[in-house]
């Protein structure tokens, strides 16, 4: 192969062929080397609201900076904001020039070269074996630092195994999906006096009746876009036996879902409701803002869509600490429910600015006539942090009810 076919069009750096076709011989000149597989964090933020010149640029410049401060070693571009670096620098040198890389992005969007700064990811494998098994094991690294929010990472046995854990209950979601075997769940609304509200929340359980989306394994969901798959076959369901026909429900949709440029979710649920003969005003749709990370406009926009369509509005995964929060989504439309479990409540009671913030959101939620629904609340003690708040308020847990099956499971069916 020539020096023409190793260049990366965008960048002018090498492309992953030239580093997969000199790995053996680079590994056997040098005693000690590290392979480092980079990626952005903002790459589609910064697509979605700059344009892909500003991404363009973006890529470019870290490119730029990676060949400056990884000056004697091999950066290639592998694709898209994906980075492969091979450097024969020690643990105290990497991190250096990494942390130097990220101050110069700063520099560069304060000098308007790139629209904002920008962070990124790195999975730091020390070469022992051949290029394939080694880039995979940097690459398990930098998504376990993704999924940690760390910018550096190296390489641990346990990530491994933990990878190889992940693809398999990535298969056994596929299974329960393409072997309709979901379990679809219900759990009764209550009044904060305690009266049944015949309002349930439906949700996905798998064939042990254990939730779908605990906390270890969201990331590997969102990632791998399989909680549109989840989201979809639980609609399927949900809407073939006409739940909502017989009960008011809530169905927890994710922004991934609501948001998917592969379909038109708002013309897929339409025509669904309509196929099923579903009563669209006892339908609230509760999106789950917690991984979105467009302009709250966008997602607005959708759910306004969903809302002229007959369909009552929920969002739940707001956070004090994310950009994202209940003010840009109230200001600009109707919104009739916020889902709030009820840890965040127990974690803004530890300090007190965080107190009075949830406080003046439970003040502004009533101002603006949306009902707050606490959820998972299983102990006396938890429901007594949200007690004094109102009659307006909703709670669902276990501290009221069990959950049921909403739709006959297909063993009972059998």
């Amino acid at each position: 192969m020539s020096e023409k076919n190793y260049k990366d069009g965008l960048t002018g750096i090498y492309n992953l062929e030239y580093l997969k076709d000199n790995f053996a011989d680079i590994k056997s000149k040098n005693s000690e080397l590290f392979l480092i597989a980079i990626d952005f964090c903002k790459l589609k933020y910064i697509n979605d609201n700059f344009g892909h010149s500003a991404g363009d640029k973006s890529i470019i410049t870290f490119a730029r900076l990676a060949k400056i401060f990884f000056e004697n070693d091999i950066v290639v571009r592998r694709s898209g904001d994906e980075f492969v670096v091979l450097t024969n620098s020690d643990i105290e040198t990497i991190n250096k020039k990494i942390s130097k890389i990220r101050k110069a992005i700063d520099i560069a969007s304060e000098r308007r070269i790139i629209p904002i700064p920008f962070d990124f990811n790195c999975g730091i494998k020390k070469i022992e074996g051949d290029f394939v098994s080694e880039l995979n094991k940097a690459d398990i690294t930098m998504y376990n630092a993704k999924k940690n929010n760390k910018r550096v990472e190296y390489y641990k046995q346990e990530f491994f195994q933990q990878h190889n854990d992940e693809k398999q209950y990535l298969k056994k979601i596929d299974d329960l999906i393409n072997e309709d075997k979901l379990n679809i769940r219900k759990q009764e609304f209550f009044s904060i006096s305690g009266e049944p509200q015949k309002f349930f929340e439906i949700y996905t359980r798998d064939e042990e009746g254990v939730t779908l989306f605990q906390r270890e394994t969201r990331e590997a969901l969102r990632k791998n876009y399989k909680i549109k798959k989840i989201d979809l076959a639980a609609i399927e369901k949900i809407f073939f036996h006409r739940v909502p026909n017989y009960n008011k429900v809530l169905i927890n949709v994710g922004s991934q879902t609501l948001m998917s440029l592969e379909f038109d979710f708002v013309k897929y649920i339409y025509d669904m409701s309509n196929l099923n003969n579903v009563n669209r005003e006892e339908v609230v749709i509760c999106v789950d803002l917690l991984d979105f990370e467009g302009e709250s406009s966008s997602i607005v926009a959708k759910m306004k869509s969903l809302s002229k369509l007959g369909f009552k509005m929920a969002i739940q995964g707001l956070d004090f600490d994310r950009r994202l929060t209940l003010i840009p989504i109230v200001l600009n439309m109707d919104i009739d429910y916020v889902k709030i479990p009820i840890k965040m409540v127990i974690e803004n009671q530890k300090e007190e600015k965080r107190k009075k913030l949830f406080l003046y959101m439970m003040s502004l939620l009533k101002d603006f006539n949306i009902q707050p629904i606490f959820v998972n609340i299983e102990k006396k003690e938890e429901f007594s942090l949200i007690a004094n708040l109102g009659d307006h308020v909703l709670v669902r847990g276990y501290l009221f009810s069990e959950e049921s099956d909403a739709i006959p499971t297909k063993k009972d069916q059998d």
